[in-house]
C-alpha cells in the first residue's frame, strides 16, 4: 500500500510541468558541491575578513569597518557598491552562497518560461534546462566562485526578475503588493553592475515608451527607469571607476591610451563577434539552428530560408569546424588571425583590412532580419531583434575598458543569457508549426549536447 502511494505521490511530482526544474536544481547542486570554493577573489576578501565571535556579522575587512571599506571602495575602486556589500556579507558563508546561486539559476528560468508561455509548458520548460545545462556555467566562477556568479549570473537573473511590471504592464496584468517590493531590490541590485545597468537602461527606456504609447502606462515602472538611469549616472560620476581604470591601464593594457574612439569601438565589435562565431560556441550555435528552424517552418519564402540559414552555417563552418575548413578554404585561416590585442586592425583605406568586420556585420545582420520574420507578431519579432541588440551591446562596450582581455569568457554572460532567452522564443514558434516527431528528434539533439555540455562543466570545475 505504502509502495502503491509512493509511485502515486512520484508519478505527480513527475507529470508536473515544473518537474524539469528539479532536475536543473539537482544537476545545478551537483555542479555547486564540486567546485573549488574560497581561490582567486574569494580568498582575497576571506584572507583579510574578521568575523565575530557569532560567526555572522564582519568585525572588520582590511582592518575597516564595513562602511568605512565601501566608503574607500568608491573612492578607489568600484561602484558596484551594493553587490560589493552582499559579496562580503556571503563570501565567507558557503552554504548560503549555494542557496542562493542555485535560487538564481531558478529564477531565471522560471522568468523565462513565464514571460513567453505556450501551450505546452512541460516540453519548452525541458528545453529552458536543456539551455541552462549548455551555458558554460564555470565562466561564472572564473575568479573565484562568489565574486564572479554574485556579478555575473546573480545579476541577470535580477535583473530579468525585475522586468516582471514591464511584462505585467503589458499583458495589463495587476501587480502583487509584495511584488513591488522584491523587484525593487532586484532592481537596485542588478542596476549596479555597469554592463547589465546598460541592458536595463535601454529595456525600460523602450518599454516605457511603448507602454506610453500603448496608453498602458505605469508610474511603478517610471520609477524603475528613474533607477536605471541612476545606476548610469553613478557609474559616470564614481571616482573609484576612473582611479580602477587607470591602475588597470597601466597594469593590463599600457597602450590602451594610444587608441583611437573607432578603434575601441571596432576592438569591442571585432572581439565580441569573433568569440561567438570563430570560437566553437554551443550555444550560439543551437541559437542559430532555431532561427534557421522557425523561419523553415514560418515561411515558404526561399530567400527569407537562405538568409535564415547563413548564421547557422557560419557558425558550423567557421566556428565548430573552423579548423578542419581553413585546412581546406585558406581565408579562413586568415579571419581566425586578424584578430589581434588591438582588434582586427580594419582601416577605410585597405579594403582587405575590412573583411573580417564586414563578414561579421553581414552575420549580424542576417540574425537580426531572421529574428524579425520569424515571428507572425511582429511585436515579438522586434522585441527579439532588441534583447540581441542589448545582449551584443553589453558585450561591444568593453571595447572602451582596458580589461576587455583580462576579464575573459565572463563579460559575455549577459549576452549568452540574451541567446537563451531569444532561443526559447524560436522554439516557441517551432512548435507552433512543426509535427510532434520533429520536434522529438529536435529535443533529443538538443538534449544530447545538454548532457555532453554538462559533463564539460563537471569535468572542467576549479
Amino acid at each position: 500500500m505504502k509502495r502503491e502511494m509512493a509511485k502515486k505521490r512520484f508519478g505527480r511530482i513527475y507529470s508536473w510541468d515544473y518537474f524539469p526544474f528539479l532536475i536543473l536544481m539537482l544537476g545545478m547542486l551537483v555542479v555547486h558541491l564540486g567546485t573549488g570554493y574560497g581561490i582567486l577573489d574569494d580568498a582575497w576578501y576571506l584572507n583579510n575578513l574578521v568575523l565575530k565571535d557569532n560567526g555572522i556579522g564582519i568585525t572588520s575587512l582590511f582592518g575597516m569597518d564595513i562602511g568605512s571599506y565601501l566608503v574607500q571602495r568608491y573612492q578607489t575602486g568600484t561602484s558596484d557598491l551594493v553587490i560589493e556589500f552582499a559579496m562580503v556579507m556571503l563570501v565567507s558563508h558557503r552554504a548560503l552562497w549555494i542557496i542562493g546561486n542555485l535560487g538564481m539559476v531558478l529564477l531565471f528560468s522560471r522568468c523565462v518560461s513565464m514571460y513567453f508561455p505556450t501551450e505546452d509548458l512541460r516540453t519548452k520548460n525541458w528545453m529552458i534546462v536543456c539551455l541552462m545545462f549548455i551555458f558554460p556555467f564555470c565562466i561564472t566562477g572564473s575568479t573565484g566562485w562568489v565574486v564572479t556568479s554574485m556579478n555575473y549570473l546573480w545579476v541577470p537573473a535580477l535583473g530579468l526578475y525585475a522586468m516582471l511590471p514591464l511584462y505585467k504592464s503589458y499583458h495589463n496584468y495587476k501587480m502583487k503588493w509584495y511584488e513591488y517590493f522584491f523587484c525593487t531590490l532586484a532592481l537596485i541590485y542588478a542596476a549596479n553592475e555597469e554592463l547589465m545597468c546598460i541592458f536595463l537602461t535601454g529595456m525600460f527606456l523602450v518599454g516605457s515608451i511603448y507602454l506610453a504609447f500603448s496608453k498602458k502606462s505605469s508610474l511603478y515602472v517610471f520609477l524603475q527607469t528613474l533607477i536605471c538611469i541612476g545606476g548610469v549616472i553613478l557609474v559616470l560620476i564614481c571616482p573609484g571607476n576612473a582611479a580602477r581604470s587607470a591602475y588597470e591601464i597601466a597594469d593590463k593594457f599600457p597602450s590602451f591610451l594610444q587608441m583611437s574612439f573607432f578603434q575601441k569601438i571596432e576592438l569591442g565589435y571585432s572581439s565580441t563577434l569573433y568569440h561567438i562565431i570563430m570560437k566553437p560556441n554551443v550555444l550560439f550555435t543551437i541559437f542559430c539552428a532555431f532561427l534557421a528552424i522557425a523561419l523553415f517552418f514560418r515561411t515558404g519564402n526561399r530567400i527569407i530560408r537562405t538568409i535564415g540559414m547563413i548564421p547557422l552555417i557560419s557558425s558550423l563552418v567557421l566556428g565548430i569546424f573552423g579548423n578542419e575548413m581553413s585546412e581546406i578554404f585558406p581565408w579562413i585561416s586568415k579571419v581566425k588571425n586578424a584578430l589581434t590585442q588591438y582588434g582586427t586592425g580594419a582601416t577605410f583605406s585597405s579594403l582587405h583590412s575590412l573583411f573580417p568586420d564586414v563578414l561579421f556585420g553581414g552575420i549580424v545582420l542576417c540574425i537580426l532580419f531572421g529574428l524579425y520574420e520569424a515571428f507572425e507578431r511582429k511585436e515579438s519579432g522586434l522585441f527579439a531583434v532588441f534583447v540581441v541588440l542589448l545582449g551584443l551591446s553589453t558585450r561591444f562596450v568593453m571595447g572602451f575598458s582596458p580589461t576587455i582581455w583580462a576579464s575573459g569568457e565572463r563579460t559575455f554572460a549577459i549576452l549568452y543569457f540574451s541567446l537563451i532567452v531569444c532561443s526559447v522564443m524560436l522554439f516557441n514558434q517551432i512548435a507552433k508549426y512543426s509535427s510532434l516527431r520533429f520536434r522529438q528528434i529536435l529535443f533529443a539533439v538538443v538534449s544530447t549536447i545538454a548532457v555532453l555540455s554538462y559533463i564539460n562543466t563537471l569535468m572542467t570545475l576549479t
